[in-house]
């Protein structure tokens, strides 16, 4: 039978110590939720550490602070590029790796045409796991024979009609969360010279594992 005091020597007034059905004692702290703070408050706190911890599966951890003793919140979502530099290729192809999710940022892409004749139409376009199209985004203009062009991809930039500086060109792209097997394919729609230009493709995504 448990008991307590309000004394530590125990000549203070005794009190039962409550527990429940299962023998675990029952605490209840000095202040209400929303109330000032009353006594001396068991507060519950995370920890700081030097170097990050790492924990087993099924392993208890104190919500991680800095040194401000501020809590550090990581919804998984990290920074990376993905990019192709194949040469004699205008049709490049982006794929979202199993047990993953992208989130693009933007789209940079690089076209060096040859001197076949004909106006090249860039395209990003995104396909589902079965290679359906769910979207495509179209650049302003076409770009012709013997070109250097530069085009940018992304949400919250200009839709430009005209190359600026001779040779950029942006066209805005809706925020996209795109999960494991969907496609980003950025390519010439007219097929001018698909073996044979050259593409650069920079693609700025954040990823998470799920």
């Amino acid at each position: 039978m448990s008991f307590g005091n309000t004394a530590k020597d125990g000549s203070g007034t005794p009190y039962w110590l409550l527990q429940d059905s299962e023998g675990r004692q029952i605490l209840v702290g000095a202040a209400a939720e929303d109330a000032a703070a009353a006594g001396n408050p068991v507060l519950i706190g995370g920890r700081y550490d030097a170097t990050a911890r790492d924990l087993d599966d099924g392993d208890v951890g104190a919500p991680a602070l800095n040194t401000d003793s501020q809590m550090i919140v990581d919804d998984g979502w990290a920074p990376s590029v993905q990019s192709s530099e194949v040469a004699d290729d205008s049709d490049i192809k982006l794929t979202v790796p199993a047990s993953t999710r992208w989130r693009i940022q933007s789209i940079w892409v690089e076209l060096v045409t040859t001197a076949a004749e004909g106006n090249r139409q860039i395209v990003v376009e995104i396909q589902d796991a079965s290679d359906d199209v769910v979207a495509q985004f179209r650049a302003g203009i076409v770009q012709a024979a013997s070109l250097t062009r530069y085009y940018l991809f992304s949400p919250q930039v200009g839709d430009l009609a005209a190359f600026r500086d001779t040779d950029y060109l942006s066209t805005p792209i809706p925020p996209l969360v795109l999960p494991a097997g969907y496609d980003v394919r950025v390519y010439d729609n007219a097929a001018i010279a698909a073996a044979a230009d050259d593409m650069v493709v920079q693609m700025m995504i954040e990823a998470r594992t799920v």
